[in-house]
């Protein structure tokens, strides 16, 4: 019986070092990679659910999870103890609520909140010059009046955990205002008078008809 002894001599590498060991992004932002540096002749083996998934010095995450890195000695064949690398992705808030298209000068309009955060989110709300009120927090219903003609602008922002969203809508708000001409007048049976109505409004509109009585 022949009985081979193999002896290892691989001296276990030291791990990687890390520039940075986590990030936290908001969905949709460009992910930066994480940087690592290990002893000369060391190849950075980068690692994700237990697969290989790049080799180097620099990795750009792909997914949210934790990635493990080790330095990799080609030669002798020995690797190093893992280190980690986390990436966060936080979800985006989604700044939508419903708003009527126009209103007249005054009038109390609801503001309904449809969109979407966690329950920590911040509600900004900022609606239009001469609005009452002007601002609001918060994700619940709004009622809102203006004391000027125009088109206004609504907007809602919404800061979830440092990730941002704004919306912004717009209501034309109307003063219209009719008057009659004459306004009063006395005719004899069978004569006839020409009405004239005008009404007027803050968008700088004037409508005018007339009808023989």
């Amino acid at each position: 019986v022949t009985v081979s002894v193999i002896v290892c001599n691989c001296i276990t590498p030291d791990p990687p070092v890390l520039d940075i060991a986590s990030q936290t992004v908001c969905d949709g932002d460009i992910i930066a990679a994480f940087n690592a540096t290990a002893a000369a002749g060391m190849e950075i083996r980068w690692y994700f659910g237990g697969a290989l998934v790049g080799t180097g010095a620099t990795f750009t995450p792909t997914q949210a999870g934790t990635y493990t890195l080790t330095a990799f000695d080609t030669v002798e064949g020995c690797e190093s103890t893992p280190v980690s690398a986390t990436l966060d992705i936080l979800p985006l808030p989604v700044a939508d609520f419903s708003l009527a298209a126009n209103t007249c000068l005054g009038d109390a309009v609801s503001i309904a909140f449809t969109g979407s955060a966690s329950a920590t989110a911040i509600y900004t709300w900022d609606f239009g010059a001469d609005a009452t009120p002007a601002t609001a927090t918060g994700s619940a219903n709004q009622s809102v009046s203006w004391s000027s003609s125009g088109i206004k602008t609504v907007t809602l922002t919404i800061d979830d955990n440092g990730c941002i969203h704004t919306l912004s809508l717009t209501i034309a708000v109307s003063d219209v205002s009719a008057s009659i001409s004459p306004s009063e007048i006395t005719i004899d049976q069978g004569q006839s008078v020409l009405l004239e109505v005008t009404a007027t409004s803050g968008f700088s509109s004037h409508f005018r008809s007339s009808w023989p009585l």
